[in-house]
């Protein structure tokens, strides 16, 4: 068996409060009215909502001259896609098996008869978007355990962490949580540490936004995105960070995440790092014996 080499460091839990938000009830599972706190934050799929959870925003940003520097895990990522049409609200479980999918390149007991990689030589390869009967079964397993849509549609911080721990303990391996948080956004240098080490990051987002349309035309980035205020989960393993210069002079730098988005399908996608994305926490996941 393959191992990975855990990366020391402080495992950072702590609880979240934030603004309730309302949601459609649907494929809600009855729990005691005391166990349901009207200040927690539920992290949701907005398939479910569509097309009131999304506005659009386009801007264009004109310069003489630019640089970007990128990082990443890897030239390729797993993302999946949940196939049964009765699950619903379901963003934290499918993150949850974003995050085993990816482990499973070194613990191949985390998705059990499939590997979600190939290898060329030195090079492993992520299928892309994809599922089957082993990934869902995961996906299905990560949804009851982290408790998603009993009491409330959606599923909580706490209730994601207990389910994605219980799973992983379930394989006898063992999972840290690292923030990579500097105040209310991501250190990229934190971030990049994991990044070097083949360790991705999950985005738990009270607000999020999703990149549709970067296009450079030599002088001008047409850029346009998709804001949602609802709280969602994701997947980023890179980014790419952009600085502009006019006249020599550098005006604004611009951070694009990669991230496995768990929206329309969870295809692979960016998300811009600004104020349309407002973090809960971003967590480097490590899974390791």
């Amino acid at each position: 068996m393959k191992t990975k080499v855990k990366i020391s460091g402080t495992i950072m839990l702590g609880m979240v409060l934030g603004v309730s938000i309302l949601f459609p009830m649907e494929q809600v599972t009855a729990a005691a009215a005391a166990e349901i706190d009207p200040n927690e934050i539920y992290y949701m799929n907005e398939n479910e909502i569509v097309p009131y959870a999304f506005t659009n925003d386009n801007e264009t940003i004109y310069y003489d001259s630019k640089s970007v520097t990128s990082n990443e895990t890897g030239p390729t990522f797993p993302c999946f896609v949940n196939v049964n049409s009765e699950i619903h609200n379901y963003c934290a479980p499918l993150a949850g098996t974003v995050l085993v999918g990816y482990y499973d390149r070194w613990y191949e007991s985390l998705i059990p008869g499939y590997s979600t990689w190939v290898s060329f030589g030195p090079v492993s390869i992520y299928s892309g978007m994809s599922s089957n009967d082993y990934i869902q079964s995961a996906f299905e397993r990560l949804y009851d355990l982290t408790k998603t849509n009993v009491g409330h549609a959606g599923t909580t911080q706490a209730a994601f962490v207990d389910g994605l721990n219980e799973y992983v303990a379930e394989n006898d391996l063992q999972i840290d949580y690292h923030s990579v948080m500097q105040g209310d956004t991501i250190n990229l240098s934190v971030m990049d540490t994991y990044l070097d080490n083949e360790v991705p990051v999950l985005l738990l987002c009270e607000t999020y936004n999703i990149v549709t349309l970067i296009k450079d035309e030599g002088d001008r980035i047409e850029l346009s995105k998709i804001n949602s205020d609802i709280a969602h989960m994701m997947v980023a393993y890179g980014y790419e960070q952009y600085s502009y210069y006019r006249n020599g002079v550098k005006f604004r730098t611009d951070t694009y995440l990669k991230v496995a988005s768990g929206v329309n399908g969870g295809e692979l996608c960016y998300a811009k790092l600004d104020d349309d994305m407002e973090l809960v926490e971003a967590w480097a996941i490590e899974i390791y014996e």
